[in-house]
């Protein structure tokens, strides 16, 4: 077990801010941190420590600045194709009042591509092999749920370089599908 904080011992004139800022997090997300490890009785509720005899700060501490850099170096610089595995398997559990869930497994499969005309990455999916408990559903409610997840098929998203769905690539085709799906209904 790694332990990731300490016990401090508080001195005469420390406030939440004076340690926290010695920590390089403000008093704020030090009273927080110390809450969330502490027990009920010993909790923090003010800058002024009066009183208080120990706080518990973390040993590893970092700002929001740091993590974003972390996040940034775990995922590639650029996006390109090779990044996303190009098939995922996905269970879901339907629920309705009037039946017994339904569990529908099925296969997504993904395409990225950079638009040349506007150098934006397209990610578009498809979804097939539908299945419940292995068979090929054949009950109203795993029917009209595999309907509708049909009728939208196949939205493309817009992503940007750092993975982040950032809108609908093509927003006019989409509304287009829809009214299209309902008037056949």
């Amino acid at each position: 077990m790694e332990i990731d904080f300490l016990q401090y011992q508080v001195r005469n004139g420390d406030t939440l801010t004076s340690i926290a800022s010695r920590l390089g997090m403000t008093g704020e997300e030090l009273k927080l941190f110390h809450n969330s490890h502490c027990e009920k009785m010993d909790r923090i509720w003010f800058e002024n420590l009066n009183k208080v005899k120990t706080i518990f700060v973390p040993v590893y501490y970092k700002t929001e600045a740091q993590k974003e850099q972390e996040r940034k170096n775990i995922l590639p610089s650029h996006l390109s194709p090779s990044f996303f595995a190009t098939t995922y398997t996905v269970n879901e559990s339907i629920e309705s009042p009037f039946e017994d869930p339904v569990n529908i497994t099925y296969t997504i499969d993904l395409n990225l591509r950079k638009d040349r005309k506007t150098g934006q990455y397209i990610v578009s999916y498809a979804q097939k092999d539908f299945t419940s408990a292995g068979n090929t559903p054949d009950d109203k409610v795993s029917n009209l749920s595999i309907a509708c997840m049909k009728s939208i098929m196949s939205l493309e998203f817009i992503m940007n370089e750092k993975g982040k769905i950032t809108g609908f690539a093509d927003h006019k085709k989409i509304t287009d599908t829809f009214i299209h799906q309902r008037k056949r209904s």
